[in-house]
């Protein structure tokens, strides 16, 4: 069946011309006027072919299953009123109150090559108690949205001048993760919220790097890999340093450095025993740990 091959050569890859066609036909009129969701997301994405290439590379061309996708997110932005997320969250203070916790930024890319936005991510900064305290679920998942379209408007602007972009470079740092960052109910708000990026802005990832990587790297890297697909994970850069000599081919040493200090400071090292609880629970926080620690025999009993 159409879209199920095993791409082998140039002609047979996820997004080539004949599963282009075959999922422009099966879509129809789904993604013409008068859907007006549907254009602007089509429009969003960097245009028509642009969006239905990426749901085709999402999904290794199977055309079925990109319809199928595309039709899922079409119905998703339509229901969260994503081409009004930004002027939402700017009126009810969302925005600014996220904005205050948050811990990306994107980087200028100045390199002469495909002008993917750069989005660098600053795990060290993160703090569980302080997310959940600024906004509700509900919240972060608008402000993500926000981020991802003002990521698909960057791309926008790079292919407007010309530059062959079909994606983002994303880094995510995680020198110096600690305890604050390993906060379970943060954390399972964050997947929930990310996973979005995954199932409604695919193929959004380039190329990738994992940057300061500790010695419990498996321990740092949960926090970023549960919420990446397979292909995402595949596209990552493992690197125990700032990866500077890979990164200076999209920056010049003075943005490296900038952008390394773009989202705040790195916080301490792991003391002692916060590496004893890293290595053996790596979801919990302070306040977490010391409360399964207390056994309801133990309050009955006291």
């Amino acid at each position: 069946m159409l879209g199920e091959m095993e791409p082998k050569t140039d002609s047979h890859i996820a997004d080539n011309e004949q599963n282009l066609t075959a999922l422009r036909t099966l879509l129809g009129d789904e993604i013409l006027p008068p859907s007006t969701v549907a254009v602007s997301m089509m429009t969003a994405f960097g245009g028509t072919d642009r969006c239905l290439r990426r749901y085709l590379r999402d999904k290794a061309g199977n055309v079925e299953q990109a319809a199928e996708a595309i039709r899922a997110t079409i119905l998703f932005r339509a229901e969260h009123d994503v081409d009004n997320v930004r002027a939402k969250i700017e009126a009810n203070g969302v925005k600014e109150r996220v904005e205050k916790v948050w811990f990306s930024a994107f980087c200028p890319n100045t390199a002469p090559g495909d002008g993917s936005p750069i989005l660098y991510y600053k795990v060290a900064v993160v703090d569980g108690g302080k997310i959940l305290a600024a906004a509700t679920e509900e919240d972060i998942r608008d402000f993500y949205l926000y981020w991802m379209e003002e990521c698909l408007v960057m791309q926008a602007n790079s292919i407007a001048d010309g530059k062959d972009t079909t994606g983002v470079t994303e880094i995510y740092d995680i020198a110096n993760v600690g305890i604050r960052q390993l906060h379970i109910r943060a954390m399972s708000v964050l997947n929930r919220v990310l996973g979005l990026g995954q199932v409604h802005y695919p193929s959004n990832l380039t190329k990738g790097y994992l940057i300061n990587a500790p010695w419990w790297i498996s321990k740092g890297y949960s926090l970023v890999s549960g919420v990446l697909s397979e292909a995402t994970v595949s596209a990552l850069t493992i690197s125990s340093d700032n990866c500077r000599d890979d990164l200076l081919e999209f920056m010049t040493d003075q943005e490296l450095e900038a952008m390394l200090d773009l989202v705040g400071s790195s916080q301490s090292s792991l003391s002692p025993d916060e590496e004893e609880i890293a290595q053996s629970s790596p979801l919990l926080d302070k306040e977490e740990a010391s409360q399964s620690s207390t056994s309801p025999a133990k309050e009955e009993a006291a």
